[in-house]
């Protein structure tokens, strides 16, 4: 509530006197406290408030390649795959080369089904424990259900989530574990019903 109303106030200001700073922040603080939720459509609607402002200003700076980062796994979480891959080019361009942009690149290359692209981010992002659970979390939704490396990985980032005080994150780090700890019971009202009518006589 707090994070929301200090990101109201952001947009707040820079409406008033049309500071594009302001309005790029205010929609990133809200787009990235919606994905913390789980609301992804409404993340991907703020980010694409703040990257319009961004590419029509040309705010090229890398103080705002952080807000880039968001907006790529936003509009990857939310299927929107043309407006994820323009922000991907950005990161991966430059105009400095960081192991970071790269590293959030290609984690947004994983959410959108490229392989080999979560072991990459991690290993690009090692140095920022932070970036790595997020990077584990996305991993761990795509993983199989109930498989061992989708429960490891979703382990690994509740207990970083957990360290770092990231209770949003770690509440879907947890059930992205919990929906990979019960695999769903077979119930049929008649067990034999799959059978063909000669293995049922035998």
């Amino acid at each position: 509530e707090v994070a929301t109303e200090w990101a109201s106030r952001c947009l707040e200001v820079g409406r008033r006197h049309g500071l594009t700073a302001f309005l790029i922040d205010g929609h990133h603080r809200l787009g990235l406290i919606h994905l913390s939720a789980g609301r992804v459509e409404r993340a991907a609607d703020q980010f694409a408030d703040a990257w319009n402002q961004m590419t029509a200003h040309g705010y090229r700076h890398p103080g705002y390649t952080h807000a880039r980062g968001d907006i790529a796994e936003g509009f990857a979480l939310a299927g929107r795959t043309n407006d994820a891959r323009s922000v991907i080019a950005e990161l991966e361009a430059g105009p400095f080369d960081l192991p970071w942009a790269q590293g959030v690149a290609a984690r947004a290359r994983g959410i959108l089904g490229e392989a080999g692209q979560f072991e990459r981010a991690v290993s690009l992002l090692h140095e920022s424990p932070w970036e790595v659970a997020r990077t584990q979390l996305a991993w761990a939704r795509t993983l199989p259900v109930h498989s061992v490396d989708q429960r490891m990985t979703a382990e690994a980032a509740v207990a970083a989530f957990d360290s770092m005080g990231a209770r949003p994150w770690a509440a879907m780090a947890r059930a992205a574990l919990a929906q990979g700890e019960h695999p769903p019971s077979i119930q049929s009202a008649d067990p034999l019903a799959q059978l063909s009518g000669r293995e049922r006589t035998v």
